[in-house]
């Protein structure tokens, strides 16, 4: 079925992504992630892993799609018609909750127990299946619109001021999977990605190579 889209306010948006989070996350779990950064010299200070993560979250989503309720919220300030750019995240969260309702859990966890290589994979195949949706929505909709009158991208914040290292294993799953995603489906188009489905990525050397 498709999604019910239901728009809130920013914050409240930003709220549901928090506690999505923290729902998957152990506040144990995010305290030992920012010790072994600081032990492994990837960041000097101290910082909330959950907070960060969240803005990575906020920054890169057009919304936030809650399986238990079939529910996409999105900002209620967002105009898609004004702004390609939005338009092409939500494409690309609709294509990510459409694959949640075929594989569920399927690429939902951002961090990995353990850091289970497999499911670094995984979560980089769904998430680059749908980053490649968005692409190719993109290049459709500017073929049949006149964009000349839009308006520019926000330039980003939250993620931005995420650490470096933070900011780079959470953009691993959306470039090198959509690139893998685009490589695989060159020559029968989107339909050769079924069949991985069924036999998923064993490692992210599979992703990468």
């Amino acid at each position: 079925p498709a999604p019910k889209f239901v728009r809130v306010p920013v914050t409240d948006l930003e709220t549901k992504i928090r506690t999505a989070l923290r729902s998957r996350i152990s506040d144990e779990q995010a305290a030992s992630q920012a010790r072994a950064a600081r032990a492994l010299g990837l960041i000097n200070e101290e910082f909330d892993f959950i907070d960060a993560l969240t803005g990575l979250v906020l920054e890169q989503a057009g919304g936030h799609y809650e399986p238990s309720t079939n529910e996409m919220f999105i900002d209620e300030a967002s105009d898609f018609e004004k702004r390609p750019d939005l338009k092409g995240k939500l494409v690309k969260e609709i294509a990510f909750a459409l694959l949640q309702q075929h594989h569920p859990g399927e690429g939902m966890d951002i961090v990995h127990p353990l850091n289970n290589d497999q499911a670094a994979a995984a979560r980089a195949f769904v998430l680059g299946d749908a980053v490649a949706t968005k692409i190719h929505y993109g290049v459709v909709d500017a073929l049949n619109n006149d964009f000349s009158r839009s308006q520019p991208p926000i330039t980003p914040t939250a993620y931005s001021a995420a650490p470096l290292f933070l900011r780079q294993m959470f953009l691993f799953p959306y470039m090198m999977g959509s690139s893998f995603a685009q490589e695989m489906s060159q020559n029968d188009g989107p339909k050769s990605l079924d069949i991985i489905y069924t036999r998923m990525p064993a490692s992210t050397a599979e992703i990468l190579h």
